[in-house]
Formats: C-alpha cells, structure tokens, sequence
C-alpha cells in the first residue's frame, strides 16, 4: 500500500482568502517512510487570521522569512513528481480531514496555472477522523469525551508526540502516519 501522509498550516481556514504557510508530506510504501517534504510559505498578498497562528504556533514576523509561495508549491510539485516516479500504483493521500488541505493545495496550483495535480496522487482518500469515528461506534476504539482531534485520537492510541510537534505540518504528517497505523491493528479481525 502506498499511503501520501499530508498536512499543511494556513493563515485562516478559507481557501479562497487564506494560503498554506507549511505543507508537509511522507510518503510510504508498505508501511516503510520512503521520503518527506517539508516547506513553510508565504503569501503577503492574502488576509492572515492571527486566530490561526495561534493554533499553529507560529509568529507573524516569522513568516517573512518563508519561502515566496510560488516557488514553495513548485518545489511540492517537483516532488511529487518524483515520487511518482519511484513508486510503482496506486497512491492514498491520508490525513486528518485531508480535503481541508486538498482544498488549499488546489487552490495555490490553480493561482499559479497548473492542473492535473490528479494524474500523480489520485483520488483515492483516507481520513484518519473517519476511521476512528467508525471505531468509536462500533467500540474499539475509547476516546475521552469522544473528541475526535487528531491529538485525541492520537492519545487514545498511545502514540508518542513528544517528538513530533502536534499543530505544525511537519509534526501533523508524522502524528497521522502512526495515528493511521494504529486504527488499522484496531480494524483488523
């Protein structure tokens, strides 16, 4: 199975008015990390909610040293096609709640005039938020409160995030890849 962990940090959490600030990806072939990504970005041009980099830890003059967005989403790109390359069918974009940063990442590749983004990745999805909210129900997995973030469910898995800082793309990737791991032991029979 080759799953495409990805996870990015925004200035808000509309796409049309907001951009990425970090996109961050893992890709793995039967269960083996093959390679990352990892960027931060900017956009001086777009609205930045402060309410939002709240959340994701990050200071406004901080951005200024990012990476012009044009150039960071080519460099993704870049990358994406060379994963394609190495790796051999099918690909799964896993996240928590992934269509949230589908929705950003296509709407930087259209800003910048590229299409088929599709012909690489696919559209074949999973949502770690879905898997677990299916285990919950049917009770195998207990979550505190049934809260359903990616932190919750990651503790409830026991997974370690002391190295990988939740709520920073880079750290997000890393959390989802054993959060998705652990939902699969609990799903098989």
């Amino acid at each position: 199975m080759n799953v495409l962990f990805i996870d990015s940090e925004t200035t808000g959490l509309d796409s049309k008015r907001n951009t990425m600030i970090e996109i961050a990806a893992r890709i793995d072939v039967n269960g083996t990390t093959l390679d990352r990504f990892s960027v931060k970005l900017f956009n001086p041009q777009t609205i930045t909610n402060l309410g939002a980099l709240k959340v994701n830890k990050t200071k406004l003059s901080s951005l200024l040293t990012n990476k012009p967005e044009a150039e960071a989403i080519m460099l993704f790109v870049d990358w994406l096609l060379e994963i394609r390359e190495k790796v051999q069918g099918d690909i799964i974009l896993c996240g928590q709640n992934p269509g949230f940063d589908i929705r950003f990442l296509l709407e930087a590749l259209h800003k910048y005039g590229i299409e088929g983004i599709d012909s690489i990745i696919g559209y074949k999805t999973l949502d770690t938020y879905g898997l677990a909210l299916a285990l919950v129900e049917c009770g195998k997995l207990k979550i505190e409160n049934n809260k359903l973030s990616l932190t919750d469910i990651a503790k409830a898995l026991n997974v370690d995030m002391t190295i990988n800082v939740p709520h920073t793309a880079t750290g997000d990737v890393e959390i989802v890849a054993d959060v998705l791991y652990g939902l699969l032991k609990l799903m098989k029979v």
